[in-house]
């Protein structure tokens, strides 16, 4: 085990290549309710103020799973007052808040065969492409300085530096 403390970039890599790293790199998210909730009781700052003092070491800047193997789709299966009934771009059915944040109750899988896999999903994803729009992270963490590929055997990561943040 090191005995420096190391910097989010070398903890996260460390981790990654699975070697030995100062302690568990740190990565967190609030829903907006809660943030919310937190500055009635007096905090100051937003959510990146409540990672900074926690320490984080990375997070994400995208939340999007590719391929997909069908790009765009959102289907309403059913709607009410609180809550909507969807099945999403990879056939996962679940039923999500329409007013707040929540984890979304997972109702259903399309793809709960390997004939469906090997008929339906795995074409669909190999033509569906990455479906990846680098241009919005590009204009935030502008030049190769703020923005790199890493290689990481067996994945493909997206660091950008201080503090580290990933897409894998």
């Amino acid at each position: 085990m090191t005995t420096t403390p190391l910097t989010s970039v070398q903890r996260v890599i460390r981790m990654l290549e699975r070697r030995d790293h100062d302690r568990i790199p740190r990565m967190d998210g609030y829903w907006p309710e809660t943030i919310t909730y937190w500055q009635s009781q007096g905090l100051h700052g937003n959510d990146d103020t409540v990672l900074d003092l926690l320490r984080r070491d990375f997070l994400s800047i995208g939340g999007q799973i590719w391929p997909v193997a069908f790009p765009g789709r959102e289907e309403i299966l059913e709607e009410d007052d609180k809550t909507k009934l969807v099945k999403d771009a990879m056939g996962k059915i679940q039923r999500i808040w329409k007013n707040k944040s929540g984890t979304p109750e997972h109702v259903s899988f399309d793809c709960d065969s390997q004939s469906k896999w090997e008929t339906i999903y795995k074409p669909a994803m190999l033509n569906a492409g990455t479906g990846i729009n680098l241009d919005p992270i590009q204009a935030t963490y502008p030049g190769p300085s703020h923005l790199k590929f890493a290689r990481i055997p067996n994945s493909r990561v997206l660091i950008g530096i201080a503090p580290l943040r990933l897409v894998c």
